[in-house]
């Protein structure tokens, strides 16, 4: 297990790393699990209504789990953060990762699905 990097130690740095590796125009790949593209399409939210959720949106205070190691070790390291929040009458459970590929950080949303 990895150590946690010390600039994505706190979530609020965290959320600025994530903020800043997705650039001007935010965009954030989603894995394509069937529990999150069956809940996207449930609910009918967009891609952009996505993204707005996750850099607009999501504080701080959304956090419930984190910093962590990715646990599974099929997967590359990664810090690990774990959010909940309220949209309309979902509370949607939210996973995003920050790990390095190809010598520069990257960003990636695990999970996006109604909380369980």
């Amino acid at each position: 297990m990895k150590e946690i990097p010390p600039d994505l130690q706190n979530v609020e740095d965290f959320l600025d790393e994530l903020r800043s590796i997705c650039g001007l125009t935010p965009d954030i790949d989603i894995v394509s699990r069937k529990k999150n593209t069956d809940f996207i399409e449930k609910i009918g939210l967009s891609k952009e209504e996505i993204n707005d959720i996750i850099f607009k949106k999501l504080k701080s205070e959304h956090c419930v789990k984190g910093p962590q190691p990715e646990a599974d070790p099929k997967f590359d390291d990664g810090v690990v953060y774990v959010f909940k929040y309220s949209h309309e009458e979902y509370t949607i459970y939210i996973k995003l990762k920050i790990y390095v590929k190809a010598y520069a950080r990257t960003a990636i949303c695990l999970s996006f699905h109604e909380d369980s």
